[in-house]
């Protein structure tokens, strides 16, 4: 299957960015996976798709904590699905303003939503409160997600481990 004709060629593009944002070579890379240089090509130009073990040791030589869950955002139906997106031009900011905004909508209506599901159903009337407490409770899941990766990613890559 050649996955450049399959719309999702975004996610070589992403991973060659975290790799020269990394300013690591393709023969490092390979090295450090145990892989030809020519399935790195593969990958960076989207023909390929990076195994899940792959993509998570790309992700700690490049000291890009971001790197597999934007990729699983591009190319899994699920998280299209479900609305789940990149980690593009987020900050550590505004992220926490996000989640802190989020957490006061939570916060605010957490009576309304054990009324609402007290009968274990949502009728018409409750849902418009229902999906707004949800949709900021996945905000804020998504908010922390993202601070989490961020401010926990570790100091040393796996690259400067090796040297």
């Amino acid at each position: 299957m050649n996955f450049r004709n399959s719309g999702t060629f975004e996610r070589g593009d992403l991973c060659r960015k975290s790799r020269e944002q990394a300013n690591v070579s393709i023969p490092v890379i390979a090295e450090f996976l145990k892989l030809s240089t020519r399935m790195i090509d593969f990958y960076e130009a989207g023909e390929s798709p990076v195994p899940d073990d792959k993509l998570l040791k790309m992700a700690e030589l490049y000291g890009d904590p971001l790197l597999p869950w934007n990729y699983w955002t591009i190319n899994s139906p699920i998280a299209k699905h479900y609305g789940f997106k990149p980690f593009t031009d987020k900050t550590i900011y505004s992220a926490a303003i996000e989640a802190g905004n989020s957490f006061n909508v939570i916060s605010r209506d957490r009576e309304d939503f054990m009324v609402i599901m007290e009968d274990g159903r949502i009728d018409d009337n409750e849902r418009p409160k229902y999906e707004e407490i949800v949709g900021a409770s996945k905000k804020a899941s998504l908010a922390v997600l993202f601070l989490d990766l961020i401010l926990n990613r570790k100091e040393k890559t796996a690259l400067q481990e090796a040297v």
